[in-house]
């Protein structure tokens, strides 16, 4: 892949499930990923089979000096990020009812800029 054609992604919850599958894909097909996960162990296999094109950061998304200082690191590391997949797998199952307002907030409220 031409350095033209090359995104940068920032991926968050990403040591599982569908977020690790659209990682491993896009540093597959070439682009640069900045993994975010409470524990980043499980990444250790992807940064290390592209150490020049995957970052793994330990991070809470709900702390927003650590999402700055991320997104501070990606931009020093990559020059900036071109896609977001916000994936925090925080959900709410139960009937739209149910949840007290309070945890319905929490799950639509997140902004990350």
């Amino acid at each position: 892949m031409s350095q033209e054609n090359q995104r940068v992604w920032f991926i968050t919850g990403n040591s599982k499930f569908f977020s690790r599958l659209l990682t491993e894909q896009l540093l597959a097909k070439g682009d640069k990923v900045v993994t975010t996960d409470n524990n980043t162990e499980e990444l250790k296999d992807l940064i290390s089979d592209y150490p020049k094109a995957a970052i793994a950061l330990p991070i809470d998304i709900t702390n927003s000096e650590q999402v700055k200082d991320a997104l501070n690191r990606v931009i020093a590391t990559f020059g900036g990020v071109d896609c977001l997949f916000n994936n925090p797998g925080y959900g709410l199952i139960n009937a739209l009812e149910e949840p007290t307002q309070d945890r319905s907030v929490k799950m639509i409220d997140f902004q990350m800029f």
